[in-house]
Order: structure tokens, then C-alpha cells, then sequence
């Protein structure tokens, strides 16, 4: 390569946008040690490590592994789906944004001007019984939930599913609680949170996709117009995750053993790990990788 090319390429390699999350020089040796691919650090990337023990990575680099270890598009796919697997529970947040969504949102006591998730992975729920001062908005969260990613080159589209929570509304809070029991509704005294808030049946969910014309964003910027309270925060997805839209009738929902229905208006899927800094391994920077294959498998079609 000439030198002028060299000093281009070295240019543009320091706009590439990287990853927000900074890896440990253990976690990267770890993973080539494990996965048989090495990491071209810069020396800037040396040099942090050297100074702070961290380091992002540029999405090119992060590229280059998809390209190192996934040979064809095909392989891709069965990369996204193997491997899936290994860096499990991943999580998924799936919103719709339209007039009638709008409305429902509008009754909230609160934030009514940012909208819920209509499916989330895992299950989240409200519940009068977690209500402390550490967490004042009594908000359950359950691990037993994972998102399952698979892939069809053929008819180009994915299938996201897993067992997490369905959005039926508001209700008051003595009505929404799954674990309050059946309470009458008139009762002397009116027992109970009479209050609105949002109700989350768990339920097994199937999303599918058409991968005509999405738009993605590896590690998106926390949406001022979205309520996380029941889903992953906006941090997991801003250090670990992966967004894409498309417009309702590219994407069909089916809730438990229901009819699959398209959907309506501008939709938007969360994709996500929660990752706690101090359990950091080659499992995330394996995650990393993954999402990069599937944002490339987006894209390519």
C-alpha cells in the first residue's frame, strides 16, 4: 500500500466511531486466547491500556472480526444464531409509535409525553409489594427471560422471540399487580394502589421482520421520547446494544398463542445486555461482536 493510502487510512480510522464501553486488556486477550482472532490495537489503544487498563474499540475493528469469522453471509446468520447462545440473556425492547400509542401514553400520571416499550425481554412489571425507598416506582424485573435471534437470507427477514412482557394498557394498581391475587374491585376501605399504571402479562412473544430498508444504530443515544422504566436503561443500550427501525407493515407480532398481526405506525427494536463493569469477560466483547454481524446482516439486504 502506498504511503499516501497508508496516511488516509490512518486518518479515517481516528473518525471511526467506536464503542462506548472501555474493554480490559484482560477481556481482549481472553478472547483472541479463546476464539483464535487477534485485535490490531492502535497505539493510542496501547497506550490507554497502559494508562487506565481500558480501551474502546473502533467499529472497524469490531468489523473486521465479523469479516475474520464469518466468511459468507450464510454464515452470518449462523453465527447470530450459534452464538446467540454463549452471550445469553440478551434483551429486546420492541416500541410503536402511532396516534393510538400516543393516546393511551397521554393518560399516564407520569411522563405521559414519552412512550412505553409494547414488548419487552425480559418481564418487567410493576408490583405494590417492591415499592421501597430504593426503588420508589416498585419495578420487578425477571432474569428467566432471553431474546432468541434467527435468520432467513431467503425471504430477508429475522424472527425475534422469548418469554418476557406483552403491554395491555393502564390499569389501577390494585388491578395490575400479578402478584396482589384476585381483589374485588369494591371493597370497603378501597383497598389497594388505585392509581394508573402500565400492565406487563408475561407472555411468549415472536416478532418478525422484514430486513427491506432498516436503519440501525450500533449504541444509541438514550431517546428522550422513550419511558425505560420497563425495559433495560437507556445505558445498557447505549454501552451494549443495538437499534433499528422500520415502518410498521415490514413488522408482524404474535402474543402467545394468538394470530400474528402487523403493525402500525414507526417501529422500534432495543436490542441490549446489562453488563456489570466488574463481571466484564471476553463473553461481552464476544457480544460486541455479535452485534456488529447482525447490524451487518441488517444492512446487507
Amino acid at each position: 500500500m502506498a504511503r499516501t493510502e497508508k496516511s488516509i487510512l490512518h486518518t479515517f480510522s481516528w473518525l471511526a466511531v467506536s464503542t462506548n464501553f472501555r474493554f480490559r486488556k484482560e477481556t481482549i486477550e481472553s478472547f483472541e486466547q479463546e476464539h483464535g482472532f487477534s485485535i490490531d490495537l492502535q497505539p493510542s489503544q496501547q497506550d490507554s491500556l497502559v494508562d487506565s487498563g481500558t480501551t474502546s474499540l473502533l467499529l472497524e475493528q469490531m468489523d473486521k472480526l465479523v469479516t475474520e469469522m464469518t466468511p459468507s453471509s450464510d454464515s452470518i446468520i449462523g453465527f447470530i444464531e450459534e452464538h446467540s447462545k454463549a452471550i445469553e440473556p440478551i434483551s429486546m425492547a420492541l416500541l410503536v409509535t402511532n396516534e393510538a400509542t400516543w393516546k393511551i401514553m397521554g393518560k399516564k400520571p407520569k411522563d405521559a409525553d414519552c412512550m412505553l416499550p409494547m414488548v419487552t425481554i425480559p418481564w418487567f412489571h410493576w408490583s405494590e409489594n417492591a415499592v421501597t425507598p430504593g426503588n420508589p416506582r416498585g419495578i420487578r424485573r425477571h432474569d428467566h427471560g432471553t431474546t432468541r435471534i434467527t435468520g432467513n437470507s431467503d425471504s430477508k427477514r429475522i424472527v425475534i422471540s422469548g418469554i418476557g412482557g406483552n403491554f395491555c394498557g393502564l390499569l389501577e394498581g390494585r388491578v395490575a399487580d400479578p402478584y396482589s391475587g384476585v381483589r374485588p374491585l369494591f371493597l370497603p376501605g378501597n383497598r389497594g394502589i388505585v392509581g394508573l399504571v402500565p400492565l406487563y402479562e408475561k407472555q411468549d412473544l415472536r416478532v418478525i421482520i422484514s430486513m427491506n430498508g432498516l436503519k440501525t444504530t450500533l449504541y444509541p443515544e438514550p431517546d428522550k421520547k422513550v419511558d425505560y422504566t420497563y425495559s433495560e436503561s437507556p445505558k445498557a443500550f447505549y454501552n451494549h446494544g443495538l437499534q433499528l427501525k422500520a415502518d410498521g407493515e415490514q413488522v408482524r407480532l404474535r402474543v402467545g398463542k394468538g394470530k400474528e398481526y402487523e403493525l402500525r405506525g414507526e417501529v422500534k427494536v432495543l436490542f441490549g445486555k446489562r453488563v456489570k463493569e466488574k463481571d466484564d469477560s471476553s463473553t461481552t466483547l464476544l457480544f460486541h461482536v455479535w452485534l456488529s454481524a447482525l447490524n451487518r446482516l441488517l444492512l446487507q439486504q
